[in-house]
């Protein structure tokens, strides 16, 4: 059953949305009182919505902040962000604690609050920011190198990787382990199987199997459509060949950050290599659940769309094992956009005529067929969302279709800014 909220007061406004936990959606937004900011995500806030009650509050960060990350699991969703002072000689990471809060008797339909909170008198804030700031000496780790780029990247509610770039190639060349519960600082080991580095890491993911913990690392961020054109052309796919490898790889949690910590490689005692992508292969997509990984693959050689099942499992001796890797070509061609449901691989493709169709991939079966004017917010066997922009703004007409019904004319549910949570079944209208 679909959910439908209506947030007003957030008219013209760019909205990101975070991450759905615990029936509860945390988003960014555009602050517009904030004026007098204008680098990095500072002129933004934070809006924590609750769709079973349509309740909402807003998080304004305290100081300028130039950077954050986000880590939701269950029960617990932190938010780390960053600020530096006096000429990046400083680095100041805050820990944002959402699940802590607690929506107030506030009607929805209230404009949302743009003044800027005070460090001090305001409830909401002081529940959700509990945790002191922890402020780094930069120079002590890197020395008085320009900071000509940085990335935050968190593991957990207690990890994050801090990594800088020095060099005029601006690709990361430092990398600091934050344990914001002891609050200390590491320089961290960057070195990854295959000649790989997490400098390279495009995603971080932690999941939980069999009452482990681990850490996922994705490397090389490239779409795959670049990669193809890379690869497809001679002249280029000998120069590139070593520089886009991707790779996934796994390892058991305790043992990757005493390893970081204590300046070693990656531990492959503990960890593997799941998948490694060559020049001709791209990494589409992957997710993980207790049972282990799905992914999906395309093969350029073959020019086909695979799909891939690990399971992880634990070895006897101590030693972790791995579980069988299961391989299943789910399309002779490559899926522009694939996802993977219920045993099912899905995939939105585009029409020459215009519009797009969704289909399940494994059945064959067309499910939804969008006009060429239509964009496709989420579609499944049962229903299909789409928006269709107003011409010089940024709201949205959004229809929604009842495909369990048969219904193939589309019902208006509003006009404004449309975001879906798609375990949660719930969507949000921003107006």
């Amino acid at each position: 059953m679909l959910n439908v909220c209506k947030l007003n007061g957030f008219y013209d406004r760019r909205i990101f949305r975070i991450r759905a936990y615990e029936g509860r959606s945390a988003y960014l937004i555009d602050d517009v009182a904030d004026e007098e900011i204008n680098e990095g995500i500072a002129g933004k806030c934070i809006l924590l919505h609750e769709p079973s009650t349509n309740r909402y509050e807003t998080y304004h960060f305290r100081e300028s902040a130039h950077g954050l990350d986000r880590w939701f699991r269950r029960n617990e969703s932190i938010i780390f962000y960053i600020r530096f002072t006096e000429g990046q000689r400083f680095l100041h990471i805050h820990k944002v604690d959402c699940g802590r809060w607690t929506p107030r008797a506030q009607p929805a339909d209230e404009s949302i609050q743009t003044k800027r909170m005070t460090k001090a008198g305001n409830e909401f804030e002081s529940a959700l920011e509990a945790e002191p700031e922890l402020v780094i000496f930069l120079p002590e780790y890197i020395g008085h190198e320009p900071i000509l780029r940085y990335e935050l990247r968190q593991i957990d509610e207690r990890y994050c990787l801090f990594g800088v770039a020095t060099d005029r190639n601006y690709q990361i060349n430092k990398l600091l382990l934050i344990d914001f519960a002891a609050r200390t600082v590491c320089e961290g080991n960057p070195e990854l199987p295959g000649q790989d580095s997490l400098f390279r890491a495009e995603h971080i993911f932690k999941m939980d199997h069999r009452d482990r913990q681990w850490i996922g690392i994705k490397t090389t961020s490239i779409h795959w459509r670049e990669k193809y054109e890379l690869w497809n052309d001679p002249a280029k796919r000998e120069t590139y060949k070593d520089d886009l490898v991707e790779q996934l790889l796994l390892c058991e949690l305790e043992a990757y950050i005493s390893s970081v910590k204590k300046g070693e490689p990656f531990p492959m005692v503990a960890g593997r290599v799941v998948e490694r992508c060559p020049l001709h292969q791209h990494l589409l997509w992957w997710q993980a659940d207790e049972r282990g990984l799905n992914y999906c693959l395309h093969d350029f050689e073959q020019h086909e769309t695979i799909l891939v099942t690990y399971g992880v499992d634990h070895g006897s001796e101590g030693r972790t094992g791995f579980g069988k890797k299961e391989r299943v070509v789910v399309a002779g061609s490559l899926l522009e956009e694939a996802s993977y449901r219920n045993g099912s691989v899905y995939a939105v493709e585009a029409l020459e005529q215009g519009g797009s169709v969704f289909r399940n991939v494994t059945s064959g079966r067309v499910i939804f067929e969008a006009s060429p004017h239509e964009g496709l917010l989420f579609a499944d066997e049962d229903m299909a969302i789409t928006y269709v922009w107003l011409q010089d703004s940024n709201q949205q007409m959004i229809y929604y279709y009842d495909l369990a019904e048969g219904g193939r004319e589309g019902q208006l549910l509003g006009i404004g800014f449309a975001q879906f949570d798609d375990r949660a079944k719930v969507l949000t209208i921003f107006s």
